[in-house]
C-alpha cells in the first residue's frame, strides 16, 4: 500500500535508544565527510555540518537517550546534508 513503511522499518520516535544511537553515529559520519567536501569546494555551511558532526560525534549517546532532542538533531542534520546536495547539485548544472 502506497505510503505504508516497508516492512521491518521504524520510524525514528519507534526506535529505541541504541537503534537512535546508531543512526546518529551514522549521520556524524556523513555530516563530517561532507564538510570536508564543502570546505574544498568553498561551500559556506560547510563548518555547521563540522560542528554539528563534531558534536553528534562527541555526544550521540546523550543525545539518543532523549526522543525529543534526537529528533531535533536529526532534523538539523538532514537539513544541512540536504542543504549542502542541492548546492553541489546546482553547480553540476
Amino acid at each position: 500500500m502506497a505510503g505504508q513503511f516497508e516492512s521491518g522499518r521504524k520510524t525514528f520516535s519507534q526506535m529505541d535508544i541504541s537503534e537512535r544511537d546508531a543512526v546518529l553515529q551514522e549521520l556524524s559520519k556523513s555530516l563530517r565527510y561532507k564538510a570536508m567536501a564543502s570546505r574544498a569546494a568553498s561551500y559556506p555551511r560547510w563548518k555547521d555540518m563540522e560542528v554539528l558532526g563534531e558534536r553528534i560525534e562527541r555526544d550521540h549517546t546523550t543525545i539518543a537517550a532523549d526522543l525529543d532532542g534526537a529528533a531535533v538533531t536529526v532534523i538539523e542534520a538532514v537539513r544541512l546534508l540536504s542543504e549542502v546536495e542541492r548546492e553541489f547539485t546546482e553547480t553540476r548544472h
